[in-house]
């Protein structure tokens, strides 16, 4: 990478291009339904949902609540539901994630029920006192309020839930199921993409009518399926996959056999 200078003194700048969100393993979803009702509890055998109730979201993702985890662990793993609102807001609730849903051995979503929170955002107990829902998870108490998560390739079979039309009051309940939360999770996350950026940048600085040093940074991926990584170079930079070759504002990475 290399700055393309525009002015008359030196500049310099700090290119971030990943930023930690202090939070610990992440595992991506395609949508979430909130549950219809407030009457939910940690270990619901159901969760109804209909089309009013999916939650217009991007990004959707489960963040484990320890910030030093790498995987799940527990039947019940506490973390975050977060997701992008449809006005570009990041909204974070804090969940405990207790019930996975399947058929057989296909994984379809997960069910989750809203933890208790004060003003703060930290979790509180039965007598409203902050608690260590990771060292204390008996003393996690919940506001009523659940989600499901929809696995990706698993969104009609929810909207067909969720689109029925009920007779007996139940063909919009989705079932859930005993299994181990931990064991899903950690499933998901040894198979979802990951982008692996290495290296480090220096402020990049330059003169009028010249272009600065070369500086290098390293990208891998993997379980990248089919797909290919495509990198975006910030306004005024270039780009190039080898020193001295052809700089642009962007590059396509091709996915190699076995990556």
């Amino acid at each position: 990478m290399r700055k393309r200078s525009i002015y008359t003194k030196l500049l310099s700048i700090l290119l971030v291009l990943f930023t930690l969100n202090g939070f610990g393993a992440e595992v991506f979803f395609s949508q979430v339904y909130k549950g219809q009702g407030t009457s939910y509890v940690e270990e619901s055998s159901s969760i109804t949902i209909l089309n009013s109730t999916l939650v217009n979201s991007s990004n959707v993702s489960f963040v484990s609540y320890d910030p030093a985890a790498t995987t799940f662990n527990g039947n019940n793993v506490v973390g975050y539901l977060k997701y992008t609102n449809s006005s570009g807001v990041v909204v974070r609730i804090l969940v405990n994630a207790s019930r996975p849903v399947k058929a057989g051995s296909t994984k379809q979503g997960l069910y989750m029920a809203v933890m208790r929170v004060n003003s703060s955002g930290q979790p509180i107990g039965a007598s409203n006192t902050v608690i260590d829902p990771i060292a204390r998870p008996g003393d996690i108490t919940y506001s009523g309020e659940a989600y499901v998560f929809v696995v990706p390739g698993q969104e009609s079979y929810f909207s067909g839930i969720a689109s029925a039309t009920a007779v007996k009051g139940t063909e919009n309940d989705v079932s859930t199921s005993s299994d181990q939360v931990d064991t899903f999770l950690n499933e998901m996350l040894a198979s979802q993409p990951i982008i692996t950026l290495s290296g480090t940048l220096s402020p990049f600085s330059a003169c009028s009518g010249t272009v600065s040093g070369t500086q290098t940074l390293t990208v891998s991926g993997s379980s990248l399926s089919t797909n290919n990584i495509t990198i975006q170079a910030p306004t005024g930079y270039e780009i190039s996959k080898t020193i001295g070759g052809t700089y642009t504002s962007h590059l396509l990475i091709h996915l190699q056999v076995g990556q």
